[in-house]
């Protein structure tokens, strides 16, 4: 079969290898997945780079497509299933490729996974929302789960609805070129994180209430710095991508409790109910997008199929891709 490697070249370059790799078999409970459909992540041109995990494999994490086999210990799966799928990151046998072998523990539509963040009891009715960057599809959940809107067209129209309303309550979103996409998914304010008068702004928005928890898709040092600004030391900060050693004891001198999570969460038992939860949100996901209380985020195709792919991660690398998440449609590349 045809599997697509990404990996730095020794000029520290973003390379992709198409290459024909025999088809794995899946274990215990593994699926495999013969993929119509494969998803692009900013994960997918990071992971292999000498800066981070330094691993080239087939970065595809991401898929939709039909069940092609089915692993011995898995009871909720047959042949010809139409499913979306979740593979382990960092794994062999990614998504961009014709099968690929995802975790069978999470009954898909669980395109983006996340592990529901931790609340205390005593500020649940005064959380206010998290800071983070909106090309991150995990804000715009964070956002959603909070607002419970639908997005009822499947391209991603610049139309929202808005569903039922919890009593959490202001949501305050960061963004910068993206601020009219956040106010759409639901933020109560949007604060231009590139301004100078950022933390005040921050603390305008609060209105004189003090802020208890923040979600932060970036984790960028200029986001650390503003939201040790704001956080108290009964705050709470959940980022989604691992902190330097400098933001991790400027955040502990702060006393401001945080933990790092992530959708590679849902594998591990590092995170307390990471696959408990993963198996659980994944039908929850199910049911929503059933019940039309939940649709995607707005997407590109990408053009030349899984040849394509090494454009599209350069997209999301120099954040020329706006909000929208790209695709590959693998089926449709020549010689399949």
């Amino acid at each position: 079969m045809k599997s697509l490697t990404v990996y730095y070249d020794e000029n520290i370059q973003l390379q992709t290898r198409l290459e024909d790799i025999p088809i794995p078999a899946s274990r215990h409970h593994e699926v495999r997945i013969k993929v119509s459909v494969a998803a692009s992540n900013p994960k997918d041109w990071k992971h292999p780079h000498p800066d981070y995990i330094n691993i080239a494999v087939n970065q595809g994490d991401d898929c939709a497509g039909t069940v092609n086999a089915v692993g011995p210990d898995m009871r909720n799966f047959k042949l010809g299933d139409r499913v979306a799928g979740f593979h382990v990151m960092a794994a062999e046998h990614g998504t961009y490729a014709e099968y690929a072998i995802c975790s069978g523990e999470h009954r898909l539509p669980f395109v983006e996974a996340r592990q529901r963040r931790r609340r205390r009891d005593d500020t649940a009715r005064r959380i206010h929302g998290g800071g983070g960057l909106v090309q991150k599809s995990e804000t715009t959940y964070a956002i959603r789960e909070e607002r419970r809107l639908e997005f009822p067209d499947a391209e991603g129209a610049a139309r929202c609805e808005w569903g039922g309303i919890r009593d959490i309550s202001p949501i305050i979103g960061t963004a910068g070129e993206s601020q009219k996409f956040v106010k759409c998914v639901g933020a109560d304010v949007v604060v231009d994180y590139r301004s100078k008068s950022a933390v005040e702004d921050l603390r305008t928005a609060l209105g004189g209430a003090e802020w208890y928890h923040v979600f932060d898709a970036a984790n960028t040092p200029a986001s650390t710095e503003y939201v040790t600004a704001v956080l108290g030391k009964n705050g709470a900060l959940t980022y989604t991508q691992r902190a330097s050693p400098e933001d991790v004891a400027l955040l502990d001198e702060a006393e401001i409790w945080h933990e790092q999570i992530w959708v590679g969460s849902v594998h591990e038992t590092k995170l307390a109910g990471g696959k408990w939860v993963g198996a659980v949100m994944s039908r929850v996901f199910e049911m929503a997008l059933t019940e039309k209380k939940l649709s995607g985020q707005p997407y590109q195709v990408v053009p030349n199929r899984l040849d394509g792919v090494r454009g599209a991660l350069y997209l999301l690398r120099d954040r020329k891709g706006g909000n929208a998440n790209f695709v590959c449609r693998i089926t449709a590349t020549p010689g399949l």
